[in-house]
């Protein structure tokens, strides 16, 4: 866990439980992860995680398999908002604003709730869509230019890529963000437009401005 300089406010909640097994422990805020059986779709962790990073803070768990488990939550400490300005996460940098319009796709609507008012905070206008038909049905209205699509790749009846190949044939001018927590970049071009979940809020800003970036400006 990183964080920048400054002051933190600590959560910590610990238990006497069985604690996390050691092949475990790194993955339980991937979304959809989970151990256990039925109805658990293993995003409870990664949301905690993508609330609390969006705020600027960080998340620390330490466990040993038979004697429990500790999180601790960090949130920046702060005296005052000054009125008019939005509040914005620690150490994000202010360059990483846009005005231009993203589509958001993804089938949990908790991960586009959150990438929606991380990229409104910095000005960005941004439309969501739970599937990729409901993209392509944005798309195909035309009422608003769309200049970059962030799309998840594991979606039912559509995937992420045949969205992305059906975009690069509509529109071969939209810029397209793939992310996942799943699947994996194949080599660096893909690399260099993939998104991994969970996601911190800079992360996403600084992957949304490098893709919408002119040719000429891209390192």
């Amino acid at each position: 866990m990183k964080l920048a300089a400054g002051a933190y406010v600590c959560a910590e909640i610990s238990d006497t439980g069985g604690g996390i097994e050691p092949d475990v422990l790194p993955r339980i805020f991937e979304p959809f992860f989970t151990t256990k059986r039925g109805s658990h779709r293993g995003l409870g962790l990664a949301l905690v995680y993508g609330i609390v990073t969006n705020h600027g803070g960080g998340v620390a768990v330490s466990s040993k398999s038979g004697l429990g488990t500790t999180v601790r939550v960090y949130l920046p400490s702060t005296t005052k908002i000054a009125k008019g300005n939005a509040p914005t996460s620690a150490g994000v940098n202010a360059n990483l604003t846009g005005k231009e319009t993203v589509l958001l796709v993804d089938d949990e609507d908790l991960v586009l709730t959150m990438a929606q008012t991380v990229l409104s905070t910095y000005g960005y206008r941004v439309l969501t869509a739970n599937s990729g038909q409901k993209a392509i049905e944005i798309l195909s209205k035309g009422d608003v230019p769309i200049d970059l699509i962030l799309t998840d790749l594991v979606m039912p009846a559509m995937s992420g890529r045949e969205l992305a190949e059906y975009v690069r044939w509509l529109s071969p001018s939209i810029r397209i963000i793939c992310s996942s927590g799943n699947v994996w970049p194949t080599n660096k071009e893909e690399d260099a437009n993939f998104l991994r979940k969970p996601f911190t809020s800079e992360e996403l800003l600084q992957k949304v401005k490098h893709a919408l970036a002119p040719p000429d400006n891209i390192s």
